[in-house]
């Protein structure tokens, strides 16, 4: 991931770059990502003790989805004041830091688990979800959410364009805001420690109300307060549902669980993305916000008709 930023910023300098370079990249990206997130999953996990997995697991939810969040922000005010180029070359420098402390981890921790046949550890794992109402559940809902209201990176550059005539910078301050919000969720996951499955409906209620509130005609001001909550809304469920599923599975089936945990989230992306944007093509940023947030209400109420007891 640090190479392929290097290199978009290398493009973007040289003047080279193109539509068909950055499918490229974002391909390149994804497959990097099949490695990264579930590993790392996984593995902040296995260094803690089972009586610290909620605030390990919020901690590691913490970082991801507040950077997740901030990131778009930083880059937004990087391409405003120095250009697209310096926005890439700092996040491949941001990778840095990471491989320097993956350095120093003794790589026996790595060695549990051994080594079997990859065919079998996939039936393992996927029927174990198929036997685990709760964890099924989750992984469900996780898909629609995210299908649908887990989809800032698509509807805030558009929303602040299209609906509120912002720039960059002012794109970028809404996403602030938004990380921001995703800053306050995580500490307060964190603090608690204790762990609860309502707070996966209180999450996703949230972020709902949030698109819902998107539809009104609002100004710069009131859609960064309200991209806060949604924010906040998108750890408290991110955080409730990887909480949920990894102090459910066995130790042993722990990364493969998580890796189609990580599928159901990341696979969202692209149906939510191309709905997302086709919604504002033929509707307008407010129609498309309010219908997302209607159909993600939808979506959470049929699962929790479908596994809500389990819960």
């Amino acid at each position: 991931m640090a190479a392929l930023a290097l290199a978009m910023a290398g493009l973007i300098f040289a003047g080279a770059i193109s539509y068909g370079w950055i499918l490229v990249f974002a391909t390149l990206y994804g497959l990097a990502n099949v490695f990264d997130l579930p590993t790392r999953q996984a593995f902040t996990v296995e260094l803690a003790t089972r009586e610290r997995y909620p605030g390990a697991i919020a901690l590691n939810s913490f970082s991801f989805n507040v950077a997740r969040l901030a990131g778009p922000a930083v880059a937004g005010l990087l391409i405003a004041r120095l250009g697209m180029g310096w926005a890439f070359a700092v996040n491949g420098l941001s990778f840095l830091p990471m491989l320097l402390f993956l350095s120093f981890v003794p790589r026996g921790l790595a060695a549990a688990g051994g080594r079997h046949d990859w065919r079998l550890q996939l039936r393992e794992g996927l029927g174990y979800v198929r036997r685990s109402p709760e964890v099924l559940g989750a992984i469900t809902l996780i898909f629609f959410v995210g299908t649908f209201v887990i989809n800032s990176q698509t509807l805030v550059p558009a929303y602040s364009r299209l609906v509120l005539g912002l720039d960059a910078e002012g794109y970028g301050a809404v996403m602030s805001a938004m990380g921001a919000g995703a800053l306050l969720g995580a500490f307060g996951q964190a603090l608690i420690g204790r762990f609860s499955p309502r707070r996966i409906d209180l999450g996703v209620l949230i972020l709902v109300t949030s698109y819902l509130a998107l539809a009104a005609p609002l100004g710069t001001w009131a859609v960064a307060l309200v991209m806060g909550f949604a924010g906040f809304g998108t750890v408290l469920t991110l955080v409730s549902t990887n909480t949920l599923i990894q102090t459910a599975v066995p130790d042993e089936l722990r990364g493969r669980v998580i890796s189609i945990y990580m599928l159901a989230l990341l696979g969202s992306g692209p149906p939510g993305a191309y709905l997302t944007g086709w919604l504002i093509d033929a509707l307008g940023g407010r129609a498309a916000a309010g219908l997302l947030g209607l159909a993600a209400l939808a979506a959470w109420a049929a699962v929790k008709l479908t596994f809500g007891r389990r819960w």
